[in-house]
């Protein structure tokens, strides 16, 4: 709530001695300026108390961190109750037009500031049960004193979500329309960060609950970690070039490594027990040779993919099971370089932050002056050229083991970005713990559409990393008649801009960039018209889904379009004489969209009665923004 506290006293105070004119409403009401102000400054001081945390040195920062927030929480106590002894003036303001509506927009954001104050209070004492046990101690104590502690943790943030829930409840009825821009401003503000509160709320309580058996309280646990290079795209967020192994038991990692993908993939070939490139595979992979762990992520649901890549895991001897796959891709590293800090790989004489890793990563993988060191695989010498972003991963994960209780709240508040955007995604074997993880947005999975739908899937083939400078844009419409009939039509746009330089000449193979194009659609569509492509689309099924397919080719310094025109079944609800429509816009992790657009024309006639997300005019949904995240987008209308 900081920056918001100040302009909602300021409003009080205009509102009720218009209302008024009390000398004392006018003088009581002047010192919320001084109670939202202090408030804010509380605030301010917490926040930053959450930043730089470091292993071992935290008990002094919790301290600090609970009197902030103590001070931001008396202070919106006092606020709240200060207006609350105003009512008889508010009664009198409230019947003034206008004037009324102010009045009670700060009563309301009074009283839901001063539940979040008391829920954020309260959620600090979660971090209270780790930090006094463990100071000074390394993260598997911390994940020990976590796995005890977590019944007991997770009542704390139910207590703290229902309050959450409380200030929702307060100012759900508030409507921005009408309200003085120094109201209307913190209360946009405030709905969006209570939503992102409640769902950090849910998240920790959800995780504290999978926690134990997550850090193998109940035997050990493996999890395969894919490195997928968003350079490179390919459905789940980039190619597998590194994959690693972490292992926990009883809260302890008991080991972690990472790996060149190819130097296990090479040994599974050519012991003559590679799978052959069939099915669909082959349709993706026309020019492969084998199927291995690099290209297991064939799939854009990260469940499918992540089970495939599990099993090659197990095929090529990197374990001997699988727990569960996280999949990160490169828009992860720099936000945990942050979190870490500069990080020296002595093989290398390099040292790397959040600035620079990526570009040095870049370095030893696409330029062969750069070191190469070798291994011997399969009787030939392949070069290991990613070596140096395995030791920058493995130095990474034995910094965060480091982490204590605050250390691991500030990385989970830096990741909440990779987590929207898909950078992070997340399958666990056990059927109760992926259920969680897909109830937070963790897993990647294909989502279920009895409306409208839309996936745009890219898949590059042209082993470069072709994909640091193609920025794709997409238009979406739909065309509902009066039958309920609907044509759809989709226009992708692939921007290959041209940059000078060793690196950007060093990633192009081909000449082009080859990419094999998805486009998920709602089951039963039909394809009616194309533009753009280098051979006609296949239409196929796959996850319940109709696909439009095939290869497109976008050279360097030019624009390639391609249009899609299809039929739809589409279903749409008409419940008390209103009909309501629903688009869900998938976003394909590690893919840069530049902006996505659409604008459904509803049947001619039609009145919208609540555009949702969308923007209403006359019969006519239109919708743009970036497509950082899934969307679900949904409007109400009224058909003659």
């Amino acid at each position: 709530m900081k920056g918001n506290l100040l302009p909602l006293a300021l409003v009080a105070v205009f509102a009720v001695s218009v209302g008024v004119g009390g000398q004392q409403a006018y003088r009581q009401l002047t010192e919320l300026r001084a109670h939202a102000a202090a408030a804010e400054a509380h605030l301010r001081q917490a926040q930053s108390q959450l930043q730089g945390a470091q292993p071992g040195k935290n008990a002094p920062r919790l301290e600090s961190l609970r009197s902030s927030l103590a001070g931001a929480r008396d202070e919106l106590r006092l606020i709240d109750r200060r207006i609350d002894s105003l009512a008889p003036f508010y009664a009198i303001a409230e019947a003034i037009p206008w004037v009324g509506n102010q009045a009670r927009a700060a009563r309301k954001l009074a009283r839901a500031a001063s539940h979040v104050g008391e829920a954020a209070y309260d959620s600090l004492s979660v971090f209270e049960l780790l930090v006094p046990a463990n100071e000074g101690a390394d993260g598997a104590k911390v994940r020990q004193v976590a796995i005890s502690a977590a019944p007991s943790a997770a009542a704390r943030l139910s207590s703290a979500l229902t309050l959450v829930e409380r200030a929702q409840e307060e100012i759900k009825d508030l409507s921005e329309d009408g309200l003085h821009p120094g109201l209307a401003k913190p209360l946009t503000e405030i709905k969006t960060q209570l939503t992102t509160f409640r769902g950090l709320l849910r998240s920790g309580k959800d995780a504290l609950k999978i926690l134990p058996q997550a850090l193998g309280q109940d035997g050990e646990q493996t999890y395969l970690i894919l490195v997928q290079d968003a350079g490179e795209l390919r459905p789940t967020g980039g190619f597998i070039g590194n994959y690693g192994i972490v292992r926990f038991r009883d809260g302890a990692m008991t080991e972690v490594a990472f790996n060149d993908a190819y130097l296990v993939d090479w040994p599974y070939y050519y012991s003559g027990k590679a799978l052959p490139t069939v099915g669909m595979f082959a349709r993706y992979f026309p020019e492969a040779t084998f199927w291995g762990l690099r290209d297991a992520n064939i799939w854009p649901d990260f469940d499918r993919s992540a089970k495939q890549a599990a099993w090659f895991a197990v095929a090529e001897g990197v374990a001997d099971r699988v727990d569960g796959v996280i999949g990160i891709d490169s828009h992860v590293v720099q936000p945990l370089m942050k979190v870490v800090g500069p990080i020296t790989i002595t093989e290398y004489g390099e040292t790397v932050d959040h600035a620079n890793v990526l570009e040095r990563i870049r370095y030893y993988q696409t330029n062969f002056p750069g070191w190469q060191i070798y291994e011997r695989v399969g009787g030939r010498l392949e070069g290991n050229r990613k070596l140096f972003t395995s030791l920058v991963l493995k130095a990474i994960m034995e910094r965060l083991n480091g982490l204590d209780g605050l250390g691991l709240l500030n990385m989970g508040l830096s990741l909440q970005e990779s987590f929207t955007s898909k950078a992070v995604q997340v399958y666990f074997d056990r059927p109760e713990l992926q259920a969680l993880v897909e109830s937070h947005g963790l897993a990647g999975e294909m989502k279920s559409a009895t409306g409208d739908y839309l996936w745009v899937v890219d898949m590059n083939l042209s082993a470069a990393k072709d994909n640091l400078y193609v920025k794709p844009r997409i238009s979406y419409t739909a065309s509902i008649s009066a039958t309920g009939e609907t044509v759809s039509e989709l226009e992708i746009v692939y921007d290959y801009y041209t940059r000078k330089g060793p690196l950007f000449m060093g990633t192009i193979k081909r000449g082009y960039y080859a990419n094999y194009l998805r486009v998920y659609v709602p089951p039963g569509s039909e394809l009616l018209a194309e533009y753009g492509t280098d051979e006609p689309l296949d239409t196929f099924h796959e996850m319940g889904k109709t696909v439009f397919g095939n290869l497109v080719k976008v050279y360097p310094g030019n624009l390639r379009n391609v249009k899609l025109r299809y039929r739809q079944p589409l279903k749409l609800w008409t419940e008390q004489g209103k009909t309501r429509y629903e688009l869900i816009v998938q976003k394909q992790a590690g893919n840069d969209v530049e902006s996505f657009e659409a604008t459904i024309s509803l049947p001619p006639g039609s009145l919208v009665v609540d555009p949702g997300d969308f923007k209403g005019t006359g019969n006519t949904l239109t919708y743009q923004g970036p497509l950082s995240s899934d969307l679900r987008l949904s409007a109400t209308f009224t058909v003659p």
